[in-house]
């Protein structure tokens, strides 16, 4: 959704992007006026991006886990954007007070049924740095306005025929979000259900660079890879584990200010081969006071041993101490990359207490959490490290 751009929209308008052709599909044009009401409150030169999901895109390959998938790929996305528009200058914020029914009027997809109905999930402003966003949501009248629009463009259709999945119906339908009034709220001191939410990433061993902000973010994103296989004979230097560890904490990583709540995330982590630290499990917490709640939710013959070398602001703890190379590939659907690599990584969410806190609409939240840590942990690797694939 945006104003007039020249050279690209005459009127404001909503357009849907399509990634094959890279390019703007446009669904709709509105007045002038509706657009000011749609602003109202916002930096100049804001625009908006509404993030959707199908299942059905994942279902028919990873049956009821799509859910959690397609929202770790929301969350993917929403540390893209933001990488993305911090590249150019600019910021964004999740809309977090926004109810998915009027996020679904923005976008044109309310009332869709079948399958392959676009599921509405979330609501950025973009806008340019430097300046505030004091607003979670649009104005209801903006929404009143998009009631009375009509809409371009028919959806592709995925596939002639379809598997019911109950479960996804039912999850979704349970978490999908009534509008809010606590944007920017930070909420502190919850006692988490512990659960693991999936497998993020490994790192292969590379020398880290000194002067970050000096790498050029084009060649950065250039040179990013999954990875395919890892040297099993490498070994990483402290001083790019704990940069790497360091990366992922709220405060060090603008990508994490998009998400505007916890962070509920923290990571266990194999240790294999870095250099200084004895090769078993670690936990690393990303939310200072933490540590005597997991000990008492863990197994008790747990060491909980800071390692020396462990700078003073890390949370970074030694649990176990063994080589776990084939159990780390074991978590990770048995790829071996994963016991190849100098360390790899797990996400463990806190779970009952946001849900208790905020509403059952917290649950895909914390799946986008663990998707944009995915990202930008990936990303943050190539920032760090020289002619890594990880």
């Amino acid at each position: 959704m945006s104003d007039p751009v020249p050279d690209l929209l005459e009127k404001p308008s909503v357009c849907h992007y399509a990634p094959l052709p890279h390019a703007l599909e446009l669904r709709t044009e509105f007045p002038r006026e509706t657009w000011e009401k749609l602003s109202s409150g916002f930096p100049e030169g804001t625009f908006f991006i509404g993030l959707t999901s199908i299942y059905w895109r994942v279902a028919w390959k990873y049956g009821v886990r799509a859910f959690r998938y397609a929202n770790h790929d929301l969350g993917h996305a929403i540390a893209a954007l933001t990488f993305a528009a911090a590249g150019l200058g600019w910021k964004t914020d999740l809309l977090m007070d926004m109810g998915s029914e009027d996020i679904a009027k923005l976008l044109g997809i309310s009332g869709r049924e079948g399958p392959e109905k676009e599921e509405p999930a979330c609501l950025l402003a973009v806008y340019p740095a430097g300046k505030e966003c004091p607003s979670g949501k649009i104005s209801l009248s903006a929404l009143l306005d998009f009631e009375k629009l009509s809409w371009n463009g028919v959806p592709n259709r995925l596939s002639p025929a379809h598997v019911e999945w109950v479960d996804i119906e039912k999850a979704a339908s349970v978490t999908r979000k009534e509008e809010t009034g606590h944007f920017c709220e930070k909420k502190s001191g919850l006692k988490p259900e512990r659960r693991v939410s999936g497998l993020s990433g490994a790192a292969s061993g590379h020398k880290i660079h000194s002067g970050l902000e000096t790498v050029p973010l084009r060649s950065v994103i250039h040179r990013r890879r999954s990875a395919i296989e890892m040297n099993n004979s490498a070994y990483m230097d402290e001083e790019s584990f704990y940069g790497i560890l360091r990366r992922t904490l709220p405060d060090k990583n603008p990508v994490f200010n998009t998400l505007v709540f916890g962070p509920f995330a923290h990571l266990l982590l194999f240790v294999n081969r870095v250099k200084g630290l004895l090769p078993g499990l670690y936990m690393f917490l990303r939310k200072p006071g933490e540590k005597e709640e997991f000990k008492a939710d863990f197994r008790s013959d747990f060491l909980w041993e800071k390692p020396e070398s462990c700078p003073y602001d890390l949370e970074l703890y030694l649990l176990v101490e063994e080589n776990l190379y084939d159990f780390a590939a074991q978590l990770s659907c048995a790829q071996r990359k994963a016991a190849d690599a100098c360390f790899t990584a797990c996400m463990l969410s806190e779970f009952e207490e946001p849900l208790k806190t905020f509403g059952s609409w917290m649950y895909p939240y914390l799946f986008w959490e663990c998707g944009s840590w995915d990202n930008s942990f990936t990303l943050k690797q190539k920032l760090a490290v020289s002619g890594a694939v990880g």
